[in-house]
């Protein structure tokens, strides 16, 4: 899963609609996370790594990840930042033939 980034200290996207993700969503996320978890199915969230995060990687496997952003105005803007990979798995442990 890959939603919008909705964080309480910096702009949030949301040119598609702008009641497409919020803060107050991050509920609905988590709980569909639990929900996944429950059934045994797997599943990989990606998303900033940001205070409200910390509500969604409670009880969850993650990394940290730095990467490149190509979307800005200027070139300048373009930058890294840390994103933070949550799952009920280890996707980041390859197997052994």
């Amino acid at each position: 899963m890959d939603p919008t980034y909705a964080t309480s200290k910096t702009r949030v996207f949301n040119e598609y609609d702008p009641n497409s993700f919020g803060v107050s969503d991050l509920d609905r996320l988590k709980n569909a996370m639990d929900t996944l978890d429950s059934k045994g199915a797997k599943f990989l969230v990606s998303y900033a790594n940001c205070e409200e995060t910390e509500q969604l990687i409670s009880k969850y496997n993650c990394v940290y990840v730095d990467v490149r952003r190509n979307i800005a105005g200027f070139t300048g803007s373009r930058g890294f930042v840390t994103e933070v990979l949550i799952s009920n798995f280890k996707p980041w442990q390859r197997k052994k033939d």
